[in-house]
């Protein structure tokens, strides 16, 4: 008996076969990740240095197993759809630019006491498409990352981090960076009255805070790309410094960030 010839299938059903498989891949991949960084993050926390279950060797057994994890699949090009709600209910922090070319990563190290260690990397899209990890080295906490148009054809962004000191002594700073090419580079293009730099940043005094959002210090105008920040005033009692309703203003001149007057 012969078979009936087998008709191929719909270019439209294969289309709609093809995105759901692809979907749910992603789908399980991010989902997996973000249940193993969670898991290792709570791991973290539990014996880490700010409870009575301290134990260094284990807390640094968790640590490596979160750079394992955290490191290889933020290399995949799928992890930019990961938001990571089990992780950031852990102390994760996701930021990411609005362009979607630039992402920072940074969690608490659990080895301090009043004052906090973070560590983490910068996530960001190549020129050539590729997904690539920068160790950017910091020991700050990612709170935002604000596009910043250049002018030209390398695109800006402005990294916003977030020191804890003690329990009174914080400071908040602004980094900017550029992607050129297939590298992501500080890019040296604010001016202050004494040198040329990358980085703008103000230790205060926690209650000296007006605001209840501790964490939007620094804001960014895109219409007039200006960056400002608090001025902090010094602290007769001898801390880090009082916030103030005024404000410093840094606006990009075509060239440079320059402080307005």
């Amino acid at each position: 008996m012969r078979l009936p010839a087998l008709r191929p299938f719909p270019a439209a059903v294969l289309a709609t076969v093809l995105l759901f498989t692809q979907t749910n891949a992603h789908a399980q991949s991010c989902r997996q990740a973000d249940a193993d960084t969670a898991r290792t993050l709570a791991q973290m926390r539990h014996w880490g240095s700010y409870n009575d279950q301290y134990d260094e060797a284990k807390l640094a057994a968790a640590t490596q197993n979160l750079h394992t994890t955290l490191y290889s699949y933020a290399r995949e090009p799928s992890s930019w759809q990961c938001t990571f709600p089990l992780s950031a209910k852990e102390g994760l922090s996701v930021v990411t630019a609005a362009d979607r070319r630039l992402r920072a990563y940074s969690w608490d190290l659990m080895t301090g006491g009043t004052m906090h260690f973070f560590n983490g990397f910068l996530q960001y899209r190549a020129d050539d498409g590729s997904t690539r990890i920068l160790d950017n080295g910091s020991n700050s906490d990612a709170v935002a990352i604000f596009n910043a148009d250049l002018g030209g054809k390398h695109p800006g962004y402005w990294l916003v981090e977030y020191t804890i000191g003690s329990t009174r002594d914080h400071a908040q700073s602004a980094t900017l960076y550029q992607i050129s090419g297939n590298r992501l580079v500080r890019a040296k293009l604010v001016q202050t009255q004494s040198r040329r730099t990358d980085h703008l940043s103000f230790n205060y005094d926690t209650r000296s805070l007006q605001d209840s959002d501790t964490l939007k210090l620094f804001r960014y105008d895109p219409p007039s790309r200006t960056l400002s920040f608090p001025v902090v005033l010094p602290d007769p009692e001898g801390g880090s410094g009082i916030l103030t309703d005024k404000r410093i203003r840094y606006r990009f001149n075509g060239r440079y960030f320059v402080r307005l007057k």
